[in-house]
């Protein structure tokens, strides 16, 4: 399964159980009977693959909701193929403003999402976390903006205005 299907499959999930805990308004024991398992809503492919490849052959009846979820979490956050990808290249051309939303405030936030789903598809999450990473998504987020006026005018801002930020 792909690092983007996995991304869509776990926010799917993300959405489906809070719908679940929406309907159950509080009430746990009512949660848990209306939930369904993980392990039910996983391609039964995949968890036939898993089993036999990566947990040695494990009966897909032996296989727990825990060990599951853990491989879903721990896929997303190995780079892909186990190769790091020209970064800076892939976010100027995937990354994009979206100049048509009216909206400024929704624009910038859409643009951060969009750049969070780019880190998660492609693996990358351990390579922007910590300070450190913090500061190189901020690189990024600037350069892959556009127009270059819009870039000029922000690169601007943070070194006279707040140059603590580099």
């Amino acid at each position: 399964m792909s690092h983007s299907a996995l991304v869509e499959w776990k926010k799917a999930r993300t959405e489906y159980e809070e719908s679940v805990k929406a309907r159950s308004k509080g009430d746990e024991e009512l949660y848990e009977r209306l939930k369904e398992s993980v392990k039910s809503t996983i391609d039964e492919k995949l968890l036939r693959a898993l089993c036999t490849y990566r947990w040695g052959g494990l009966s897909k009846d032996d296989v727990t909701e825990d060990r599951i979820m853990s491989e879903v979490r721990a896929i997303p956050q190995r780079v892909k193929n186990d190769t790091l990808p020209d970064v800076d290249r892939m976010f100027s051309k995937q990354l994009r403003l979206d100049m048509s939303e009216s909206d400024m405030s929704e624009r910038v936030l859409k643009y951060f999402m969009q750049c969070n789903q780019l880190i998660e598809e492609n693996g990358l999450v351990a390579c922007f976390e910590g300070e450190h990473g913090s500061k190189e998504k901020c690189k990024l987020l600037i350069e892959s903006l556009s127009p270059s006026e819009l870039k000029l005018e922000v690169k601007n801002a943070i070194r006279f205005q707040a140059p603590a930020a580099l």
